[in-house]
């Protein structure tokens, strides 16, 4: 019936748009899911996969342990699921969509898949219409007219006189369907990086609501992950709101992760800092950065670095996640002599890129020392040498700073290649208090800073 129709029936009817291509985005991330478990994923139609289980069965014991892991998958999206075992998938799908009551819905998923033994697949079908074969609607009518209402009535039937009144496409689907001729399945490949989206029946607003639709989504994505082998960098969140409004950020990670209890954590804790007092329309999921997720065997001893590791990569993690992406990073070495230059901050990662060989010389076996705390921008000083050219004092923000040890100077000369040019001459000096910095003078001697302080 029309819309107007049915809500003058019931007003409260609550309708919404149909769209199609949610549902095709929807089966393929089912396939992309389902491809963990065989390389071969065909989609039929809007709600029909098939799966080509040959010899994945020794992976999982046997085709029913196969069977019951995939049904669990697909009931974890809140779908229902027919599914059926046989030699030939058109006699699968016809078998299943004949199935009347949902035998493996989410109340009784641990009972046994129903299978077609092979050579029996006249028999098993035999009292099935016609229609669930696959074969187009003009030819289901001619068949109706002629009062064929099972399969069992098609098959003896006289072959040249069905073809000249039906077309050959109906003795194809019935000759695949009984493993006369090939029945192959049309691969589906996943394109691109995992991606979920979820738009509620209506916009929520509720903390528990928005934590059910993110464990979901989160699922998802793990399970994409999983079934590419691979472990996500980074995962954008697209928060849809009333009237187009939209918000987005994305959360990084120190190394490759698809476990689904961390990414939902993370998201969580992000959550926290999102405003829920303008309503939800869509959640998305997308995962902007992947890699391969390698494996590695655990050590036979010193069991405390792996958790101290896992520990790590979980702390940058949770506080990329609370704080935004860049308020966490390391520092990494950079080829400068100029120290200003010589490092700069990246994304937290467990693994640094490797070294050059200079830099590696200079870390290793070089006696030059550096402050750990450098300022950005040195703090201009007034620096007075002794008869032997050393510093003796110096004088910062109007306070005079005895020097009683020095060691230097360090010529540093650089940068002239980039506008940044600097010729200076640095010293490690100790005052009488015992505090250490780090102070140079331009090599004309016009200027002096102080660079760094010796924690």
């Amino acid at each position: 019936m029309t819309l107007a129709q049915a809500r003058a029936i019931a007003p409260g009817l609550l309708y919404l748009p149909y769209r199609p291509e949610d549902d095709t985005r929807e089966l393929e991330a089912i396939a992309t899911i389902l491809s963990r478990y065989s390389p071969i994923i065909g989609i039929y139609d809007a709600k029909t996969l098939a799966i080509d289980m040959s010899g994945c069965e020794a992976l999982f014991d046997n085709f029913q342990t196969l069977a019951k892991k995939v049904v669990r998958d697909i009931l974890k999206r809140g779908f229902r699921v027919r599914a059926v075992f046989a030699s030939t998938p058109t006699a699968a799908r016809a078998l299943a969509l004949s199935i009347k009551s949902d035998s493996t819905d989410s109340k009784n998923n641990n009972s046994d898949v129903p299978s077609i033994e092979p050579d029996c697949e006249l028999e098993s079908l035999a009292r099935i219409p016609p229609a669930y074969l696959g074969i187009s609607p003009e030819a289901e009518k001619k068949l109706s007219a002629l009062g064929i209402t099972t399969i069992e009535q098609l098959v003896y039937l006289p072959r040249g006189a069905l073809t000249a009144r039906v077309g050959a496409g109906v003795l194809l689907q019935i000759d695949r369907a009984l493993g006369r001729v090939a029945d192959p399945i049309a691969p589906f490949h996943a394109i691109g990086l995992p991606a979920e989206r979820i738009e509620p029946p209506v916009p929520v607003s509720q903390w528990q609501m928005v934590m059910f639709l993110l464990r979901r989504l989160a699922d998802g994505i793990a399970a994409q992950l999983e079934a590419g082998m691979l472990g996500a960098r980074a995962v954008e969140c697209n928060i849809g709101r009333p009237e187009g409004m939209k918000e987005t950020f994305t959360i990084s990670l120190s190394e490759p992760r698809r476990a689904r209890a961390w990414l939902f954590s993370l998201l969580k804790t992000r959550f926290e800092r999102i405003d829920l007092g303008v309503e939800i329309e869509s959640l998305e999921l997308r995962v902007t950065s992947a890699e391969p997720l390698q494996y590695s065997e655990p050590a036979l001893f010193n069991n405390l670095e792996p958790a101290a590791r896992s520990d790590l990569r979980g702390l940058f993690d949770r506080l990329s996640a609370r704080l935004g992406e860049r308020a966490v990073g390391m520092i990494d070495l950079k080829e400068d002599y100029r120290p200003e230059y010589n490092y700069t901050i990246s994304a937290p990662r467990m693994k640094s890129p490797p070294l050059s060989e200079r830099v590696r010389h200079d870390l290793q076996y070089s006696q030059r020392v550096r402050p750990l705390c450098i300022y950005k921008s040195p703090v201009p000083v007034e620096i007075k040498l002794n008869e032997t050219g050393d510093p003796a004092s110096f004088i910062m923000n109007g306070r005079v700073h005895e020097i009683t040890r020095s060691t230097g100077p360090e010529a540093i000369e650089s940068g002239w290649w980039d506008g940044n040019h600097c010729s200076r001459y640095y010293w490690i000096v100790e005052c009488a208090d015992g505090a250490r910095y780090w102070i140079y003078s331009s090599a004309t001697g016009e200027s002096a800073h102080l660079h760094g302080v010796f924690c």
